[in-house]
């Protein structure tokens, strides 16, 4: 039997997404810590000085992962052993969830793009507050890749 690609890939996305929230809560430390002279954590994979950058590239990044990763992994659950009858209902279905889901994450995406182009300022402030306006985002497209990776334990 074949490696199950498009659970793997699904993993995969899964890892990938969790790296980037365990940056943004280190980048969220980072601020809250940013008037006190302790020690600061390094993001995994990028500069000091380039945490700015890398927070503000989140919001593209997640449309990125979805298209590239996370929807085809989706096509290849059907060949993963999911009998062919289950697999046009669940990729039926799939897709019109995913569509949906996608352009509801690409609007959110969108609009934190946009907030944070004019400026880190907010959601600096969002993270000292102990929020973000980033981390939704993850939420969403890590939403998405658990449900798919349910449907494919669920069928094998």
């Amino acid at each position: 039997m074949p490696l199950p690609s498009g659970h793997f890939n699904l993993e995969q996305a899964l890892w990938e997404l969790g790296r980037i929230r365990s940056n943004l809560d280190l980048a969220a430390q980072i601020v809250r810590k940013q008037d006190a002279k302790e020690a600061k954590p390094a993001l995994v994979g990028c500069a000091p000085e380039g945490r700015r950058i890398y927070v503000k590239q989140v919001p593209a990044h997640v449309p990125t992962s979805l298209g590239s990763l996370i929807l085809p992994s989706i096509v290849e659950l059907t060949g993963d052993g999911v009998p062919e009858r289950e697999v046009r209902l669940l990729a039926q279905q799939a897709k019109r969830q995913a569509d949906a889901e996608a352009s509801r994450i690409l609007a959110a995406a969108e609009a934190a793009h946009s907030r944070l182009e004019a400026g880190i300022k907010t959601e600096y402030d969002a993270m000292r507050a102990g929020g973000s306006h980033v981390v939704p985002l993850l939420d969403d497209a890590e939403g998405l890749v658990v449900r798919a990776l349910k449907v494919c334990a669920t069928e094998q």
